[in-house]
């Protein structure tokens, strides 16, 4: 009997071998309890400290989120690293001008997909839940979906390289209508596609879990469907599924180009950015879990200072209930007391106001010190968010300051340096497999002439595209205002030394930075133009002179009338 090869295996596959290996995901995240910790972390960022607490229709207790701060603090300082990508051939194979235009269109798949936003809340998921994900499940960059740490399950719970993953499973939710459209594309009969129904299962769904309520056979109702990823021989095999179908059949990530070439992908089409590792664990280590201990603590001692103030820091009033006549009128501004003193009691025997007692300061003191040290632990103190004077330091100064205390980042930005690495790499193997037309995009220049921006559309072809072997490299620039200031503290310096010229100057100032760096541009441009003019008119005189048409004297009147029409200083403006 002949064996079957593996892709002979893999084809012969059906839904329920998917479910089962995702049921198998599944069973070690439950274990983990990966979804309930994802979802406690997600709801301690946001403010939603107090979940779960039954407080009827009383309010519910103070908190002090500085989980969210100090997180939003990191995010950000490692967002202003401006990350440049650039593609090279360290080796000299192949023609140079090719990496600058495969420079040019990243920059504009960066533009058009808004990566920077993108880039930002992938940061934000890592930080938050231990891992953020990228998955391009097209050919269009711009078709990028974020995906939750828990919709990932992987072959291998110990290999933290997704790319050394034998096999990766992505959950979804879909409309059945969407599902079954799919389906139908696919060639799926009548018989299949009617299998495709709702469900319910949204008890692992991190954050919000309550959806839209429709029948079971409505078309708007949802189900949990798998996008499965596996390596075959080096090459990206995918499908799609429900527990019961096959909606898209496995096939590789290739494709064939006119001459009948086929490119395939050999990368998963998914980024990683883990937060910190975890030996022996694909899973990332979160920033919020370790902060929730000492923010549960901090709440529960903010409640119990202010039961205590509500209690006991404010006047209390004491009556004799025999005494008071209408005590409905005791709460009301202005109202008159009715005392029945038979007795020949005094008034302040009857009714008192008692005085706040005095309670310790030590639990204040202690909520404060537990938020101070926090802070300062997890590395966002005082210094490091940026408090300081600017009146007190010079910009280079405070950037200075700025980056001693943001040393405890310089991992996580090694991180999120790789993470677009690897982002760029997979953009290379994309467009190198689906441009079997080649690519076109639109760059911007500066046109020398005006110095005005201009557009220039730029064309890669398909052989340009399989002869490329790039190195990836990744420049990495501040972006925050108190480095741009510093940068052009510097070259200012370099300018009033001498040492550059105006317009070198012009060029070394940032597009973002504090100088009308285009406004400057396109003064040299009509410097440049008015030189140009001046220059023409010389050699025309001259010519004209050398000719015998015009004398010394009409070129001087011609001079002195340009003059006056250039700066707008004739005759009768002067008296």
């Amino acid at each position: 009997m002949k064996m079957m090869d593996k892709t002979e295996q893999v084809l012969t596959r059906d839904a329920n071998f998917y479910w089962k290996r995702y049921e198998k995901g599944r069973d070690y995240i439950d274990r983990k309890n990966l979804v309930e910790e994802t979802t406690q972390n997600w709801n301690f960022f946001i403010g939603n400290q107090w979940e779960g607490l039954e407080t009827g229709s009383r309010e519910k207790p103070p908190f002090y989120n500085f989980i969210k701060r100090h997180v939003e603090h990191k995010v950000s300082t490692i967002s202003q690293s401006s990350m440049t990508v650039r593609y090279s051939d360290l080796e000299g194979r192949g023609n140079p001008d090719i990496y600058e235009k495969l420079n040019d269109m990243y920059e504009s798949c960066r533009e058009k997909a808004n990566l920077n936003l993108l880039d930002r809340q992938t940061l934000k998921e890592g930080a938050v839940t231990g891992d953020g994900f990228q998955y391009f499940g097209t050919d269009d960059v711009k078709d990028v979906q974020r995906l939750v740490n828990t919709q990932v399950l992987f072959g291998d719970e110990s290999e933290q390289d997704i790319q050394k993953q034998p096999y990766v499973t992505i959950e979804e939710r879909l409309p059945v209508e969407v599902v079954r459209q799919i389906a139908i594309d696919n060639g799926k009969s009548q018989e299949e596609v009617s299998c495709i129904v709702a469900d319910d299962d949204t008890d692992r769904l991190v954050g919000n879990r309550d959806e839209l309520e429709f029948e079971n056979r409505s078309p708007h109702a949802k189900v949990t469907c798998l996008i499965n990823l596996e390596k075959i021989d080096g090459v990206v095999w995918t499908c799609r599924s429900t527990k019961t179908l096959i909606f898209e059949d496995m096939h590789p990530l290739t494709a064939e180009n006119d001459i009948g070439d086929t490119r395939s992908m050999t990368l998963y089409p998914i980024v990683k950015f883990a937060w910190e590792d975890y030996p022996n664990s694909a899973r990332g280590v979160s920033e919020v879990k370790p902060m929730i201990p000492n923010q549960i603590e901090l709440n529960k001692t903010l409640a119990r200072i202010s039961m205590t103030i509500k209690q006991m820091a404010f006047p209390r009033l004491a009556v004799d209930a025999n005494a008071v006549i209408n005590r409905d009128q005791l709460n009301k501004v202005g109202g008159i007391i009715e005392l029945n003193s038979g007795d020949m009691q005094s008034v302040s025997q009857m009714i008192q106001y008692l005085q706040p007692a005095q309670f310790s300061s030590e639990p204040r003191m202690f909520a404060e010190d537990l938020l101070t040290t926090t802070q300062e632990l997890s590395g966002s103190g005082e210094t490091s968010m940026g408090n300081i004077d600017p009146n007190r330091v010079a910009a280079s100064a405070y950037t200075a300051i700025r980056d001693q205390a943001n040393l405890i980042l310089g991992e996580k930005e090694e991180r999120a340096i790789q993470f677009v690495e690897d982002r760029a790499r997979l953009f290379v193997e994309m467009w190198t497999v689906y441009g079997s037309d080649g690519y076109e995009f639109t760059k911007e220049i500066i046109d020398d002439a005006t110095g005005e921006i201009a557009t220039e559309t730029v064309r890669i072809t398909a052989d340009e595209l399989a002869d490329i072997k790039p190195d990836v490299r990744v420049d990495v620039s501040k972006t925050d205002a108190w480095s741009k200031e510093a940068e052009q503290q510097y070259i200012d310096t370099l300018l009033e030394k001498q040492q550059i010229t105006f317009e070198e100057a012009i060029d070394l100032y940032s597009d973002t930075g504090i100088v009308p760096k285009q406004k400057l541009r396109l003064l040299l441009a009509r410097r440049k133009q008015k030189e140009i003019q001046q220059q023409q008119a010389m050699l025309e005189q001259q010519d004209m002179m050398n000719n015998g048409e015009m004398s010394e004297q009409d070129i001087a009147d011609q001079a002195v009338a340009q003059w006056e029409e250039q700066d707008g200083n004739n005759e009768s403006q002067m008296q």
